[in-house]
């Protein structure tokens, strides 16, 4: 389908919201030219709000929900398109203006502006068309690597990465299998009171997983996970686990890219064996321990929240538990005006780990240990107030290095 545009009073406009989501918004308005864009929602005719959930094979599946608004409050629409992993950015900028072409149409139709519309149609190449088998089976695997290397006349760092992922989504279940690997290595020449001294330092963390989603009903799904990691920072030789549970969305699933609110439950043993004896004179130890959480995110016109609480606890002992909480909130207050902040903070007493030796100066200093806390917390805010200008139809890509 071709949109062409003239100049006339009167024709839509636009506004073009992407939450958390990367759009070409210049390349939009040259494909768009039908429609007037504007920078605040309330100055629109149609607000298209643009939102993105992950796909089985690695890809993304865009949903684009069009809100009339003003003269066409009555008027909504929502359309879904997926895109595949090895896709370019043109690709996926491609297929967003011409599903948002496609969409626009019943809006045009009530402005008058249908004259301004030509659609065409491809015709197929056969007179059937063969489901295409996928020789993969869905499953997708990714594998990467990295090294970095840095240093000045008294500091050398070596930092070694490698990674592996198979997985397997349908709308039955989920599987997946993953091994993450990194080492720091780090030599600090300084000098003290004996002279000239050096410091080498190594930081290593190995995780290999597996994880199955079982797909019970609309609302309902289980799964288990098994885990087997090392880690220098948290005094952690070897561990293993087994993990499983089961978990309730309050909206169905199909639901999930504007509108997700979960409860789950799970429950964990676990097998650790410590680098060094714990607080607890442990070099060893089985583990059991649950987990209850309340995981939501929104994607609305008004905005965005994400946010979850979760409480954790060992069984053979209560006491020992973390409650943990996480939130994300972008809110519209009125025309031009946005506020955003967000905000981490656990409470921490379940540190079974911590080495009964410590830690020296130096692994302080450079946080290669795990030290005995009872909370951690992050947190941020910001503003954003613009005004000027309702109009923004014009691109100009001077000396912008193409981006």
């Amino acid at each position: 389908m071709q949109v062409s545009a003239q100049t006339a009073p009167g024709r839509l406009t636009l506004y073009i919201d992407c939450q958390q989501v990367e759009c070409d918004l210049d390349y939009l308005r040259q494909q768009l030219s039908v429609a007037n864009f504007v920078r605040d929602r309330q100055s629109a005719d149609v607000h298209i709000l643009v939102t993105t959930q992950s796909a089985g094979n690695g890809g993304q599946q865009y949903q684009l929900q069009l809100i009339g608004l003003q003269r066409f409050s009555n008027l909504t629409d929502t359309i879904s398109f997926f895109t595949e992993p090895a896709q370019t950015e043109n690709d996926v900028r491609t297929t967003m203006a011409n599903r948002i072409k496609l969409a626009l149409i019943p809006f045009l139709a009530r402005s008058g502006q249908l004259e301004q519309v030509t659609v065409s149609f491809q015709a197929p190449t056969g007179t059937t068309v063969a489901v295409e088998k996928d020789k993969w089976n869905y499953w997708v695997i990714t594998m990467g690597g990295g090294l970095n290397l840095s240093g000045d006349k008294n500091y050398r760092e070596t930092y070694l990465r490698g990674n592996f992922s198979a997985s397997r989504t349908t709308d039955k279940s989920k599987v997946d299998f993953s091994l993450y690997n990194s080492t720091a290595r780090n030599t600090y020449s300084f000098d003290d009171v004996n002279g000239k001294s050096t410091l080498k330092t190594t930081n290593e963390y190995l995780e290999a997983n597996h994880s199955f989603i079982k797909s019970l009903n609309p609302r309902w799904s289980a799964g288990y996970e098994f885990n087997f990691y090392k880690s220098t920072y948290d005094n952690i030789r070897s561990g293993l686990s087994f993990e499983t549970g089961i978990e309730y969305n309050i909206y169905p699933y199909r639901a999930s890219s504007s509108k997700f609110l979960v409860v789950r439950y799970m429950v964990e043993a676990e097998k650790r064996n410590y680098l060094e004896e714990t607080i607890y004179g442990k070099h060893s130890q089985v583990l059991f321990s649950n987990e209850l959480g309340v995981y939501a995110s929104f994607r609305q016109p008004w905005g965005s929240v994400s946010s979850f609480i979760a409480w954790y606890n060992y069984l053979h002992d209560i006491s020992k538990n973390n409650l943990s909480f996480h939130a994300n909130v972008e809110l519209r207050l009125f025309k031009g005006l946005s506020l955003g902040f967000y905000g981490d903070a656990s409470l921490i007493n379940d540190q079974l780990n911590l080495a009964k030796g410590g830690a020296s100066s130096e692994e302080v200093l450079l946080r290669l240990k795990a030290l005995s806390t009872s909370f951690n917390y992050s947190t941020g805010i910001r503003l954003n107030y613009r005004f000027g200008s309702k109009f923004n139809n014009f691109v100009n890509p001077r000396f912008t290095n193409g981006r």
